[in-house]
């Protein structure tokens, strides 16, 4: 019985780690009011984010950033040919510890068709799963979680044994005890009250 109980708050501390997972990238995301919220340190990348067709031409070195932050990466690059198509393409990954969701965009505009947004300035939301960042995220603040109910679990028996015993109440059943070392309700041996 206790160690179902054990296994039943294992399976959900670890349903509640993956939503602690997925809240460590939706909180932040949803607050930022711009990117330098969420990215603070500037990294130094060569080519695209993403795999990208092959007519596309080589990313230009000087329209290429990556950021990084705490709990999210980005990588945006851009490329214009001889033609004056406009190439440009992002990935952003998030989690924490590890990257556990990323999110791809590309965009493609020739001359003749109308501008669209620049997707340097678009933070999508990180959708399509990184599964071995999701899963090991997931775990640790699952085992964080159980830990905390084991922790809580105890503290909470011995502050239950301790009122009892304060009480000269048996400390496993609560029943008034006697001055047997034996509880006459459940049982259990205990040191008999001095008198």
């Amino acid at each position: 019985m206790r160690i179902l109980r054990w296994f039943l708050i294992g399976i959900v501390a670890l349903i509640g780690g993956a939503l602690v997972n997925e809240a460590v990238i939706r909180i932040p995301l949803s607050r930022a009011q711009s990117s330098s919220d969420l990215f603070s340190t500037p990294v130094h990348v060569r080519g695209w984010p993403m795999s990208v067709p092959s007519h596309w031409p080589p990313a230009d070195a000087a329209q290429t950033k990556a950021e990084k932050g705490i709990a999210f990466e980005r990588w945006v690059a851009r490329a214009i040919d001889a033609d004056h198509s406009y190439y440009a393409a992002q990935s952003i990954w998030a989690g924490w510890p590890l990257r556990a969701f990323v999110a791809e965009d590309s965009v493609e505009e020739h001359p003749l068709m109308p501008a669209s947004i620049d997707p340097m300035s678009i933070i999508r939301m990180p959708n399509k799963p990184l599964w071995a960042g999701l899963l090991a995220n997931s775990a640790l603040f699952g085992c964080v979680l159980w830990l905390l109910a084991v922790a809580g679990d105890r503290f909470t028996r011995y502050q239950i044994r301790s009122f009892r015993l304060r009480r000269h109440l048996c400390p496993s059943c609560g029943y008034p005890r006697g001055t047997s070392s034996i509880c006459t309700e459940c049982g259990v041996r205990h040191r008999p009250l001095a008198i």
